[in-house]
């Protein structure tokens, strides 16, 4: 993720970069608009079923169809396990966690001015209870894990086609209203050479998978006590494969989020 960050900011999101290329604004002003985006993000109010609750997409009988949230609730769920059977073997209880003085620092840092920034994430400032901690880590694993496998990869079968889902638009819009032609619309979108851009850059982000959820290397948990727990996080995200591969038979067909296909963290 350290590796990807730093390239992004020197190829992908500077002037003249990729992003720069095919988006309307300066990639100045998307800038501002990513950072006004980061200051209005609570954390605490992104818990993932929270976050469909507050949306309103929560009910299954009102809302039916919707593979983004139901696949997502299975990965949320595994994740939520596997850092529960973690944490609780380090922290037996509340006082543990309050007693953790770097752990308590961290947190201090994450949301200061001088630090992360972060808004709205501990409890008054500080992590109080284990279950905090565990919900906080669930977070943290699912965005840069499932959240992000979510949203980057539909660039390669969804966003590379322009005339689909266009950058920008190519023509004054004072052309539309009720004399409007197709052709009008079509001189919206993106010239040739634009749309090659947009190919270009969203295959390339939507193809790379270096990692998988769930997978690490041999003898990356020293401890014999995490072995379990880990045997348990793999075997459910197998299980939640099978699921995934049964519910596209009856559904539009979503795999972005197999565990096969989610990388660990952020990596492209």
């Amino acid at each position: 993720m350290l590796a990807i960050n730093d390239a992004a900011q020197r190829k992908l999101i500077y002037r003249g970069g990729g992003v720069n290329k095919i988006l309307s604004p300066t990639i100045d002003n998307a800038r501002l608009f990513a950072v006004l985006g980061v200051k209005s993000y609570g954390f605490n109010q992104a818990m993932f079923p929270q976050q469909l609750a507050d949306r309103g997409v929560d009910d299954t009988e009102a809302f039916p169809v919707y593979p983004y949230r139901d696949d997502a609730l299975l990965i949320w769920d595994a994740i939520h396990t596997w850092v529960t059977d973690y944490l609780k073997t380090y922290y037996a209880d509340d006082a543990t966690v309050q007693n953790d003085q770097d752990l308590q620092r961290w947190t201090r840092e994450l949301v200061s001015a001088k630090g992360g920034r972060v808004v709205d994430f501990g409890e008054d400032g500080e992590i109080k209870t284990l279950a905090y901690l565990i919900e906080a880590a669930t977070l943290i694993i699912f965005t840069v894990s499932a959240q992000h496998a979510a949203v980057n990869f539909p660039q390669k079968g969804l966003m590379s086609f322009a005339p689909g889902m266009p950058a920008a638009g190519y023509s004054p819009l004072t052309n539309l209203g009720e004399n409007t032609t197709e052709q009008d619309y079509l001189d919206l979108l993106p010239p040739l050479p634009q749309a090659q851009e947009q190919f270009k850059l969203c295959h390339l982000l939507g193809s790379a998978h270096f990692t998988q959820l769930g997978q690490y290397e041999p003898g990356h948990f020293t401890d014999a006590q995490i072995q379990a727990p880990l045997q348990q996080f793999q075997t459910r995200l197998e299980e939640i494969e099978g699921i995934i591969h049964k519910r596209n038979r009856d559904r539009p067909v979503y795999e972005y989020l197999l565990p096969t296909l989610i990388p660990q963290s952020i990596n492209i």
